[in-house]
């Protein structure tokens, strides 16, 4: 009604019709490029709502209630805020951003990535078996030569499981696009392997199962051992598309452990050192927000570093380090 409003104003001040026409062929134009977009994209819909209404970092009764968090009771969804990502730092109201920041202890450097994995048209990876085997023949010989995130990862997987062993064991991989941790599995004899990820890869390995995260809260199902590297501290931040949450990476953390056997363990990788959000790209995990993300966890041991006390002291650059936790439930 505003904008009826004030059109009416100023046509009526604007006794000649022919600037009221400009005006109005002007408007027309704007509306039907809108209504174009509006069609176009739902996110840029709900982007452009929120930017309009919440810039100054107020509420507003017309979108308040699709802008407070709403709860799901579900096996891993995680709640959201009522809007996907991306979302542009300066549009998000303040005080969700004290929620992000925990009351501004957290640091905050611009990373941000305008993408969207949730898209429809987002193409699947395709995994091929033979390479999928012969990655696993090189876990199985401990030969790092290997992984997404390099030789030093690989090899605190190798570390872990020696320790820790998978053997016959169901695990679970959460958020996985090339299949290196799948992979290292095999090599140390998995009995089978669920990945799920909001962009199912498309793989026929007699060993390997890919589910959508929705395909997980529809299967009654639970495993030996999860994994999850360098995925959690993407969550809640809205990089990918997914919905925005502050408190997502907590939330998925507590998810988890309903995806478990009782004695179950969870392998973990996230990046560790001073405590930033570095958005949207990622968090890093210090002594600030470290010990939320293993509330309820019992830490087992910590492989690729000496400590992660060592890493809160001496990674204060951002360099992304993301040694190998193994948890289990307390």
């Amino acid at each position: 009604m505003a904008g009826k409003s004030c059109l009416g104003s100023l046509y009526r001040e604007n006794k000649k019709p022919v600037a009221a026409s400009a005006f109005l062929v002007a408007a027309a134009l704007l509306f039907t490029a809108s209504i174009v977009i509006h069609v176009a994209s739902p996110h840029f819909r709900q982007l452009w709502t929120y930017m309009n209404h919440h810039v100054d970092g107020t509420a507003c009764s017309e979108c308040a209630n699709s802008l407070v968090p709403v709860p799901k009771a579900t096996r891993f969804h995680i709640s959201n805020y009522g809007f996907p990502g991306p979302v542009p730092w300066e549009w998000i109201r303040a005080h969700v951003r004290d929620e992000f920041t925990l009351g501004g202890r957290i640091q905050v450097r611009d990373l941000f990535f305008n993408t969207d994995a949730l898209d429809s048209g987002a193409k699947p990876y395709v995994w091929v078996n033979e390479k999928i085997d012969r990655l696993a023949s090189f876990a199985r010989a401990r030969k790092a030569r290997f992984g997404s995130y390099g030789r030093n990862c690989t090899t605190a997987f190798f570390q872990a499981f020696d320790k820790y062993s998978i053997k016959d064991k169901k695990v679970l991989v959460i958020g996985s696009q090339l299949p290196w941790v799948e992979s290292i599995c095999l090599g140390f004899d998995a009995s089978t392997i669920t990945t799920v990820d909001f962009n199912k890869p498309i793989a026929s390995h007699p060993k390997l199962r890919q589910l959508l995260v929705d395909e997980l809260e529809e299967i009654n199902d639970t495993w030996d051992v999860a994994v999850s590297f360098s995925s959690l501290e993407h969550d809640g931040l809205g990089r990918y598309g997914d919905p925005m949450n502050p408190n997502g990476d907590l939330d998925r953390m507590q998810k988890i452990k309903g995806l478990l056997k009782p004695g179950g363990l969870l392998f973990l990788g996230v990046p560790v050192g001073n405590d930033t959000l570095l958005y949207n790209a990622h968090r890093i995990y210090g002594p600030i927000r470290m010990p939320l993300l293993l509330s309820g966890w019992k830490l087992l041991g910590v492989f690729g570093v000496t400590s992660l006390e060592q890493l809160y002291r001496e990674n204060l650059t951002g360099e992304i380090v993301q040694p190998v936790m193994v948890l289990t439930m307390e």
